[in-house]
């Protein structure tokens, strides 16, 4: 009988060292489900969230990284898996090594990775893609920057929820095909992040009321 451990992550970033030593970076809001001792011949953990894995390197015991679409089989590398429940999609991208992708629906459907590459799991239409990723600005939240690569203002809204545990509310659907590009890398404010937004959104606007943000 092993009991397993649970790691959730507050509003900031915190490390887990697994017990064969490889480290994980957990991102807000997440949640590792791992064994105290992996015995078996496989090493395999739970992720819901995001997380960037350092995993250390062995033949003899394959490492999976689980999530509740996704799995990915490592090879000893490092790499980000972006798995939260409330996104439409789930999403692996490779910094060094390899690693294999696969939908628990399609598990004979796999791809590989090499580096700066990523593979992306729509939720809604089932589509497994992979294509060139720029892994840095993937895994840039491990040091408190938030990137966005033509992101939709609701993807934008989660990413913020979740750094500065605020709710904010979307009270207009006008902004639903605008996409976004900007990098934050100073430590802003939320009021800094979204004053930016708002400079190059025709329109846009926000206030604050009893500790909620409303967007119009």
């Amino acid at each position: 009988l092993h009991s397993f451990p649970t790691r959730r992550s507050s509003d900031l970033e915190m490390e887990v060292v697994l017990p064969d030593e490889s480290r994980v970076v957990l991102n807000a809001q997440s949640v590792l489900i791992y064994p105290d001792q992996f015995v078996s011949g496989d090493r395999k953990v739970f992720l819901s969230g995001e997380a960037v894995f350092d995993v250390t390197a062995s033949e003899e015991k394959p490492f999976y990284v689980q999530t509740s679409d996704l799995t990915v089989k490592v090879h000893g590398t490092h790499f980000n898996v972006k798995a939260y429940f409330d996104d439409p999609s789930v999403t692996a991208t490779l910094s060094r090594g390899a690693i294999s992708v696969w939908s628990n629906d399609d598990p004979q459907r796999v791809v590989e990775l090499a580096p700066e590459q990523f593979c992306n799991w729509d939720r809604g239409t089932g589509a497994l893609v992979k294509g060139h990723a720029d892994s840095a600005e993937a895994m840039s939240w491990e040091n408190g920057s938030l990137c966005f690569r033509s992101e939709s203002i609701q993807g934008i809204i989660r990413a913020i929820q979740r750094r500065y545990g605020v709710q904010i509310y979307l009270t207009t659907d006008k902004y639903n095909d605008t996409r976004i590009s900007a990098r934050f890398v100073h430590g802003e404010t939320v009021d800094e992040l979204l004053s930016a937004i708002c400079s190059v959104v025709p329109s846009m606007q926000y206030t604050s009321k009893d500790g909620a943000i409303y967007i119009r």
